[in-house]
């Protein structure tokens, strides 16, 4: 294994092998791996050289004979290429690369390079917002705009307080719902948009349909030039 420390108690025919600071417990007799990581069960059946790996609700699924890893998270579909020692993941239309070598991940997102240590706290900057991510927590603390926001990666849904505002974000939908002093913002992270309701008044959306009625609506593209991201 690249980079791995592995350590093999004959006697009780159990493997304790640490991936990036990770614990993993390779029961041999029973020639299943069950890996805990994040926070998240991995069962690694060794005769049928797949690898099915639930991870926040998404079933994962490794054929470790090709040498390639297609794994779908939220949605979008990671191939990892396991003899190039690089990891080139596709998020949200983001091309990230991820050195396994360094524990580095180099990403762009929204034109801005963002450099993650895996080894322990990936420090982000995104739009000149500092990010701190601790890997080894199930917690990311983001301060964006002088607001602490607190995620827990365990759970699928991510409750932020914004200037006194809770906002609930469903990370299994590709929809956030964001009310802000009393303006109901629509984030489709899928398609980039952001529409925004300008005057309080009742609006009704439709998640399932992805429906909208509003009275005023400002359509942002995020993705258009000059948006100042």
């Amino acid at each position: 294994m690249i980079d791995v420390l592995v350590e093999i108690d004959v006697k009780t025919d159990v493997v304790l092998v640490e991936i990036i600071g990770i614990l993993v417990e390779i029961h041999v007799r029973t020639d299943v791996v069950v890996v805990e990581i994040i926070g998240v069960l991995v069962e690694i059946d060794v005769k049928t050289d797949v690898v099915l790996v639930e991870i926040i609700g998404v079933l994962v699924e490794v054929d470790v004979r090709a040498d390639v890893v297609l794994v779908k998270i939220i949605g979008v579909l990671v191939e990892i290429d396991v003899k190039a020692d690089v990891v080139l993941v596709e998020i949200i239309g983001v091309l990230v690369e991820i050195d396994v070598k360094t524990d580095v991940a180099l990403v762009e997102m929204i034109g801005v390079l963002v450099e993650i240590d895996v080894r322990d706290v990936a420090v982000v900057e995104i739009i000149g917002v500092l990010v701190e991510i601790d890997v080894k927590a199930d917690v990311v603390v983001v301060e964006i705009i002088g607001v602490l926001i607190e995620i827990d990666v365990r759970s699928d849904v991510v409750v932020v307080e914004i200037i006194g505002v809770l906002v609930e974000i469903d990370v299994k939908a590709n929809v956030v719902v964001v009310d802000i002093i009393g303006v109901l913002v629509e984030i489709d992270i899928k398609a980039g948009v952001v529409v925004v309701e300008i005057i309080v008044e009742v609006v009704e959306i439709d998640v399932k349909t992805d429906a909208v009625v509003v009275d005023i609506i400002v359509e942002i593209d995020v993705n258009a030039a000059g948006c100042g991201c």
